[in-house]
């Protein structure tokens, strides 16, 4: 996926606008309105309002997921996903000041200011935004930052599997059986 701070703006922008197109055609007692930050602020509200719109009965278990088999396998596919077997971390937004400089929080909010603010997404920067997009720069960017994780990733891959080679010589000489390994 989109690497910079251009193309993250782009393809943030692109699924929210195909989100809000979709939900049109869905009458208004269809729908319910789940923002990410209530979800995080309000775990137990948001997710009785959402029972309550489904017509099920809602469940503290519920918000244990993380504990389930499917959690663990979901977060087994990859580091992006590994935070599905933790509780919710209630302070996991609002993050971008300080893991983005001022200008990739310029150029995302000139690409996608309105949709932010269609969100009721406080903008950062001056409403007279006056960044000027190097598009060509911001491409080529892209491309080197793919190129970097691409190799950082296949980096971790190494490890993990050599990791997994020298548990597995260890519980054979254990004489336990590798299967219980993973």
């Amino acid at each position: 996926g989109p690497k910079h701070a251009y193309h993250l703006a782009l393809q943030w922008h692109d699924e929210q606008v195909m989100s809000l197109n979709f939900l049109k055609g869905i009458e208004e007692e269809r729908k319910i309105h789940v923002s990410y930050e209530a979800l995080l602020d309000h775990p137990k509200g948001v997710t009785s309002d959402i029972c309550e719109k489904l017509g099920i009965e809602y469940s503290d278990d519920m918000l244990l997921y993380y504990t389930s088999e499917e959690s663990k396998h979901t977060a087994e596919s990859g580091r992006m996903w590994e935070s599905v077997t933790r509780p919710i971390i209630r302070d996991n937004h609002d993050k971008f000041p300080n893991e983005l400089t001022s200008e990739e929080i310029k150029i995302f909010e000139k690409v996608a200011g309105s949709t932010l603010e269609t969100f009721n997404y406080e903008l950062t920067q001056s409403k007279d935004n006056n960044i000027i997009l190097d598009i060509d720069a911001y491409n080529v960017l892209n491309q080197e930052y793919k190129n970097q994780w691409k190799s950082k990733v296949s980096k971790d891959k190494r490890n993990r599997m050599q990791q997994k080679r020298l548990l597995e010589e260890i519980m054979k000489r254990l004489n336990v059986p590798v299967e219980q390994v993973s």
